[in-house]
Formats: structure tokens, sequence, C-alpha cells
């Protein structure tokens, strides 16, 4: 059984990352920069902290740090670009179309709580459209080249098209409301049109969500949210340390119409944390997700319904969690007694609500970087330690734990094994072999609906034999777990699939 790995000081790397995501100095003493650079990249504030301390890092920290730390700014620039690109072109068909519309969050948030838009990474572009102007919105968006994921109005769709992205496609989702979660959607929080402001992006003048309503809007999603960035919280702390007394008057009379007072005070409350988090303060660091040298998250849907301004928006917050709308409207009592069961099931197999974010003790790297250094040491026939991300290997491997690798066998694959493989799009992936035939390996996560693309044996980098989480070392077990919530999840996909397939024929 390979050793317990080593815990380091994650409490100083949260330290000293808030300072520099602050604009301050980090007090004096040791600094673990590969942790700092890790939680920086966890935490997506990355960018932020080299806008306003690049010039620290550029004087202070070791050259390979500064070097990694502007490599990633760069990088996160050069994304915004792409997706400054992409607003503005989606913005331009959608007025031209006649449809009313405001960008959420993105690139606008990010110039206005910092002054550059190249600074906040942005995931997808999020636009608020409303629900009589759907249709026109979705008619205008699939003529530009977007193809509908899942999603129908009034409920918030998801778009897609290929892009230069690490993961090959760009992402666009539409909102009819603000509060379009399952968790707070009883709360139907809508922007009043003099909210709705126009923000300069390159030569462009576009809609976005501004006004009254945004603190709230931006406590409402920071709270529903069960792993939310501390960048979130940035954004919060800046919008607020610029706003007027008479601002902050208007977003909190603004929080109180939309009963949304409790959740706008409990981000507030989480913002000014960062203060003195960045100063050493052990409680505000706790407050922030730091706890006995893990990163834990909290239970969103608990969250929620303890910040709910009244008795019946908590019910309805928790029957939001065990039993969302879409699925009442899909399957009647059964669906709930299915909820039920999964999510019974699914703590079961987890008892911790929140699990931790090990402590990592190696900076996050980029999929060749992994490949590189796996390869290095494998092929020397050592064995290593990587985090693990995602929730696509539950309950066997829990977002955050550490996972022991060590050389693949010359033999065949066999199934049940968990190997860390590249899969097509160079994506990298710890997933359980299914078989290996004639040198191409089948794979699939035991939390995963389908398989894995199929890949090339020499695509398998290593085999993962144990696994450490919450300060224990396990072995990783052969047997997949199954929930009842995954294999009515599989049952619906095939279902789906085999209703597609006869479609296709008849047509």
């Amino acid at each position: 059984m390979p050793e317990r790995p080593i815990p380091g000081s994650l409490e100083r790397a949260g330290e000293a990352l808030l300072a520099l995501s602050l604009g301050r100095v980090p007090r004096e003493g040791e600094i673990p920069w590969a942790m700092v650079m890790e939680l920086a990249r966890a935490e997506r504030c990355a960018g932020v902290a080299w806008q306003r301390s690049g010039a620290w890092l550029r004087a202070q920290a070791p050259a390979e740090v500064s070097a990694a730390w502007r490599a990633d700014a760069f990088a996160i620039a050069r994304q915004c670009d792409r997706a400054a690109e992409r607003l503005r072109d989606v913005s331009a068909r959608l007025a031209n179309a006649g449809v009313e519309h405001a960008v959420l969050k993105g690139l606008p948030l990010g110039l206005r709580a910092y002054g550059n838009v190249e600074c906040r990474p942005s995931a997808d572009l999020d636009i608020h459209v409303a629900a009589a102007a759907r249709a026109d919105a979705h008619e205008c968006l699939v003529a530009s080249g977007w193809t509908l994921r899942y999603g129908v109005s009034p409920r918030e769709s998801a778009f897609e098209r290929p892009a230069q992205e690490p993961s090959g496609t760009a992402l666009l989702e539409v909102h009819s409301s603000l509060s379009d979660d399952s968790l707070v959607e009883h709360l139907a929080v809508q922007p009043l049109s003099s909210e709705v402001e126009r923000c300069r992006i390159g030569e462009m003048d576009v809609p976005v969500l501004g006004g009254a309503v945004l603190p709230a809007y931006l406590a409402l999603h920071l709270a529903k949210h069960g792993e939310a960035p501390w960048l979130w919280l940035l954004d919060l702390h800046a919008l607020w340390g610029d706003a007027s007394e008479g601002e902050r008057e208007a977003a909190r009379d603004r929080a109180g119409s939309l009963r949304l007072t409790r959740y706008l005070e409990w981000a507030l409350a989480s913002a000014a944390s960062l203060d003195r988090a960045a100063e050493g303060d052990s409680a505000s660091l706790r407050r922030l997700g730091i706890v006995n040298g893990a990163r834990v998250r909290r239970h969103n849907a608990l969250r929620v319904a303890m910040l709910s301004q009244t008795p019946l928006d908590a019910m309805h917050a928790t029957s939001g969690w065990l039993w969302p709308r879409a699925a009442r409207a899909r399957s009647g009592g059964l669906g709930a007694l299915r909820q039920l069961a999964s999510r019974a099931a699914l703590r079961a197999a987890r008892p911790s609500l929140a699990p931790p974010l090990a402590p990592p003790s190696a900076a996050l790297l980029s999929t060749a970087s992994i490949r590189t250094i796996v390869e290095t040491v494998i092929g020397a026939g050592g064995s290593l330690w990587i985090r693990a991300y995602g929730a696509s290997m539950l309950p066997a491997i829990e977002p955050g734990s550490r996972v022991h690798l060590v050389p693949p066998p010359a033999r065949t694959l066999q199934r049940g094994e968990v190997v860390l493989a590249i899969l097509p799009g160079e994506v990298t992936a710890l997933h359980r072999v299914e078989s290996e035939c004639d040198g191409v390996v089948h794979l699939r996560g035991d939390n995963a609906v389908v398989f894995d693309a199929p890949v090339p044996r020499d695509r398998v980098l290593a085999l993962a034999d144990a696994v450490e989480s919450r300060g224990d070392v396990t072995e990783i077990p052969v047997r997949r777990a199954s929930s009842p919530g995954l294999l009515i999840r599989r049952a619906r996909h095939l279902a789906r699939r085999t209703v597609e397939r006869t479609m296709e024929r008849i047509t």
C-alpha cells in the first residue's frame, strides 16, 4: 500500500492567494507557491490576482512561479478575447432579429468589477431573454450555427457550437428568469427594464444586467451553487466596494422586494471575510471553506433553505431539491419516489454532503503538462500522486481526492481497473476499463451514463491503484458501485436513444 500523502498548509496558500487577488502584499513568511497556483486555478481567480498583483509577483515570486502565472493570465486573456467576439456576434444577431436581451455576468461583470474584460475567466455566455421572445431567440441562434443541447422555454436552454476552446465547443445559456434553478425558481426574479444597461465591449455596446438588482442576483447565484469559486465573492467584493451609499441602499431595497435580503446579507458577509482571511484570520478562512487543511464545499440546498425569507420559501427550496418541477411534470408521483431513492442512495454512498478538497502539493497542470510528468515518472518505473477533479467516478473517487498512479501492466487491461487516459479532445480522465480489444480501450466513469469514446492503448498513461480521501488511503475497488439513481439515468438514456433511432428509421 502506498504511503499516505502529507498535507500542506492550505491555510497559508489561501491567505496568500486572497491577498494577491485583493491587490495586497501577502504577510511575511514562507509561501507554498505550488499550492497557491493550484488554488488560484481551482478558485478561478488567477487572472484577477495577476491583474491586481502582477507587478509584485514579477518582482517577488520565484521566476518559475511568475512565468507560470503570467502564462495563465495570458491564456485567460485569449479566452476572454474569443468570448468577447462571440458575445458581440450573438448580441448583434439578437438585436437585428428584434430580440431584447441582457448579458448576465461574464465579460461585462469583469469590466465593471476590475476595469478589464480580460482578467475574469468565463466558461460560457449567459443571456436573459423574456419568455415571450424565446422562440425568436431560438430561431436566431440556430440560424447562427448554435445547436440546442437541452432545455425549453421558459426554463434554461443551453446551446453549443464548435470553437477554439480546450473543450472544442463554446457554450451559451439562455434564461427567462434570474432564478431558474429548481432550488430558487419559486422566487421568479425578473429584471426591470431600467436595470438593463449598456456596456462597451470592444467596439460595440451590448445590453447587460446592472442596476439595483445586480448585487442581489449575484448573491442568489452564489448561494444556489454548491461549489462556488472565490472569484464570485471577489466580484461582489469589488462591486460593493465601489458602490455609493445610495446605490447600496437601493440594492438592499431591491433585494427586500424580491425576498432576497438574507441572501444579500449572507453574500456581503462572506465577501467581507475576504479582507480578514487575507490577513490570516482563521475564522474567516473557515467561512471561505478552508477547514482543517482541506477545501470543503457546503451543501447548496441546505444553504438556500436557511437563507429563505419565509418558511414557505424554505419549503419550496427543499421540495425543489428533492423533487424538481421538471421531474414532477415528467413522471408524476413515481418520479418523486425515484428522486428520493436516488438521493438516499447517494447519501449512503457518500457520507459527507460536501466532500473536502484534499490538501494539494503540486500545481494544477494542463493536460500536456500532466502527460509529460506522468510519462516521465511512470516511464522510469516510478509512481506518483495526482488530484482528481469532477464527479464522474463517484463514489469510488470523490472530487478533490488524491489518486496513486503506477505503471500500467504489459498485459491486456482487465475490466474494472481504473486508468489515467487521454481521451479525444486531449481531455485527461481517470475512468474505469470496460474492455480492451485489439489495442483499443473502452472506458466509462462509474457515475457516467455513457461510455467514453474508444482510445488506443498507447493513450493509457497509468494504472490507478489507491485513493486518498479525508486522510484515509484505500485500494480502489475493482467493482463499480451503482446507485438506483444512476441505473435510472442509464435506463432513461437507453430508452431515449432507442426512440431516436426508431424515429431516424421512420424518417
